[in-house]
């Protein structure tokens, strides 16, 4: 959910990799280093700055995927319509935000579930608009213990153009809501009666609506080793289930990033670009 770091680096450095108009390696590794600014979580009044160096590999099978959309496997009903099994997650968040002091941690998330994807339109070679629609368990853990915290959806209108206006800098524009289950709103809005206080009142957390969110991200390879990316996005809280949450302080987060890829290894079988 919520995008810390992991969900920027989903938008960004291997979506770029993953999408090219020439046939493409069956794997590649590499590395990635990525420096972004973002909320603690969605509605925080607090951004920090997160500077994360990550290995990362790709692989084109044609049922099983590594790449951009996360490690999953897939069924394409036609050209147009895939169904995946997606993985995401977000970043911990510790006793430094001011909104959230004497109350537990934040612990690191962890996403998976199903995707339909339907790609209706494809107005050049290269460029195509798709509705995605993703709905994810979620899971919480501090390495000593797994928590399940409850559902995330994300439908998403995405366009995606491999040579915007006939520059090398590959684009994704995508936009959509985000709804969650009671338990994943408690896990962020929620204050028990034990962490009340008085500019803190107890608060029980609904399902509904969280947030509205507009992502842009770009990358372009200089060679064929190394690619830059970078990413914006920016997220309304403003009509949110829970906004009169004592936790939920800012009701616009904007989110900025950008990194590096460097490919060390690449297989020399290519396959034919599906995406």
């Amino acid at each position: 959910m919520l995008r810390t770091l992991f969900g920027a680096l989903a938008l960004s450095p291997l979506a770029g990799l993953a999408e090219a108009p020439a046939p493409l390696p069956l794997w590649e590794v590499g590395f990635i280093t990525t420096a972004a600014n973002v909320p603690d979580y969605p509605g925080a009044d607090r951004n920090q700055w997160r500077v994360l160096p990550l290995p990362y590999a790709i692989y084109r099978g044609r049922t099983v995927r590594a790449d951009g959309g996360g490690l999953r496997g897939r069924y394409r009903f036609t050209a147009d319509t895939e169904l995946d099994l997606s993985f995401g997650g977000a970043l911990p968040v510790g006793q430094g935000n001011p909104a959230r002091e004497g109350m537990p941690n934040l612990d690191l998330l962890l996403e998976v579930g199903p995707r339909l994807t339907m790609t209706f339109m494809r107005p050049k070679p290269g460029a195509s608009a798709s509705l995605a629609l993703p709905v994810r368990a979620v899971f919480s853990t501090d390495f000593t213990r797994i928590g399940a915290e409850g559902f995330i959806a994300t439908p998403e209108l995405v366009y995606a153009d491999q040579t915007l206006f006939g520059s090398a800098w590959r684009t994704r524009f995508a936009a959509g809501p985000v709804f969650a289950s009671e338990g994943l709103n408690d896990y962020f809005y929620g204050v028990a009666p034990v962490f009340a206080r008085a500019d803190r009142p107890a608060y029980e957390a609904r399902a509904g609506y969280v947030e509205s969110r507009l992502t842009v991200s770009a990358s372009r390879a200089y060679t064929e080793a190394f690619t830059l990316f970078a990413f914006g996005r920016l997220s309304s809280l403003h009509g949110a289930t829970n906004t009169d949450s004592p936790l939920l302080r800012e009701k616009l987060n904007t989110a900025v990033g950008l990194g590096i890829a460097y490919t060390l290894r690449r297989s020399t079988k290519r396959v034919a670009n599906e995406d």
